[in-house]
């Protein structure tokens, strides 16, 4: 039954209702340097979700009392390096904190390409089975050339040591 032209009962505005009434959950992969961040930056302000990264994680298991916390300042004290299934541990419990629940998450940094331990398939099936799993997994492709290109074209800031387009020299 449809008012004015509108189906109520329409599969595609049933999704958009859904979307808009659960958190939307984002992972963002790529290679270095294709726009997974600036993506998930955006994505982020737009769905009004957290940009949850790696390192955002771990800074966060960090403030908490809880045994995962524990585990991490340990090795940290100790100058051990936080293996790649540590990380999925601490990223799972940070989508899994009451604001990502509320909210909703883009992540960004995960799943690594680099990985020694665990492939990129393997790390996705972690990061599909979070207790909050991920309703969209965009995976941005670009040509080793047009990465090239694009790269030459960012601006390295010193002070931060963080690399930029040209158009967002400005940005701080």
């Amino acid at each position: 039954m449809s008012v004015m032209g509108k189906d109520h009962f329409d599969e595609d505005e049933a999704e958009f209702q859904k979307l808009h009434e659960t958190p939307t959950c984002f992972v963002i992969i790529g290679k270095p340097g294709s726009g997974k961040s600036s993506l998930s930056r955006n994505l982020a302000h737009y769905w009004k979700s957290k940009l949850v990264t790696p390192e955002s994680a771990i800074e966060w298991i960090l403030k908490q009392e809880n045994e995962l916390s524990s585990e991490v300042q340990e090795r940290l004290a100790h100058g051990q390096a936080i293996s790649e299934s540590l990380t999925l541990k601490i990223v799972n419990q940070r989508v899994s904190a009451l604001d990502i629940k509320h909210h909703g998450y883009v992540l960004d940094g995960l799943p690594t390409l680099e990985s020694e331990f665990m492939t990129t398939e393997e790390q996705l099936s972690v990061i599909k089975n979070f207790d909050l799993a991920p309703e969209f997994i965009i995976n941005i492709k670009i040509s080793d050339a047009d990465l090239i290109e694009r790269r030459s074209k960012q601006l390295l800031f010193p002070q931060t040591n963080t690399l930029h387009a040209p158009e967002n020299k400005h940005r701080k």
